[in-house]
């Protein structure tokens, strides 16, 4: 709570600023000001993207951005085999186009409906805690496969037998400022990546 954060004592003050958080508006207010409070009080600042590390340095001069990384071999290590799952969806013999993440407002849900009318199979994996995939009736288009959620331990062998990987954000202040981590393990398997127009992806 922002009150509990008068009270904190520390030698070095390290805050990690990822995402966007003036865009999310069920934070709440007390949210924001404690996000604020803490920009203005730490020793340092880390951000994610550019965009947030220019926001970071309107209120604070000591800010470092750190993009985000990869477990490299994790997601460049081939796996045996094809998930069964998926593997019984390229048995269809149509291109895979595959995502996994998140499914909020950010996603561009037009488009993957766009995709899935060029004839290709589209994959999803990922929790719906919004309901966006079934709300805007994905689930119901026969060529798009929405899997759910899976372990971190198993993207890898999804994402390997993806032939593209795509990151399908709308544009707007969520994607001018997110630095998607799944870009780099979509790079570290080789699978070909299709974004839209993000500044980090750029």
């Amino acid at each position: 709570a922002v009150g509990q954060l008068s009270r904190l004592k520390a030698d070095l003050l390290v805050y990690d600023f990822m995402d966007d958080v003036t865009v999310n508006r069920a934070l709440g207010s007390f949210y924001l000001r404690a996000h604020r409070q803490l920009l203005r009080r730490a020793n340092l600042v880390t951000a994610t993207s550019e965009r947030l590390a220019e926001q970071a340095a309107e209120v604070n001069s000591r800010v470092l951005l750190v993009p985000n990384g990869v477990d490299y071999q994790h997601f460049a290590t081939p796996p045996a085999s094809c998930p069964a799952d998926l593997l019984a969806i390229r048995r269809r013999g149509l291109p895979v186009i595959g995502y996994y993440g998140a499914f909020g407002d950010w996603i561009d849900f037009t488009l993957l409906r766009t995709l899935a009318a060029q004839g290709y199979s589209i994959v999803l994996i990922g929790a719906d805690f919004l309901l966006n995939v079934r709300r805007h009736g994905l689930h119901r288009t026969s060529n798009v496969y929405w899997l759910g959620p899976r372990p971190y331990h198993d993207l890898p062998a999804y994402l390997h037998y993806f032939d593209v990987a795509i990151i399908p954000f709308t544009p707007g202040p969520i994607a001018a400022s997110t630095s998607p981590v799944k870009l780099f393990e979509y790079m570290a398997a080789g699978v070909p990546v299709v974004t839209t127009a993000m500044r980090e992806c750029r």
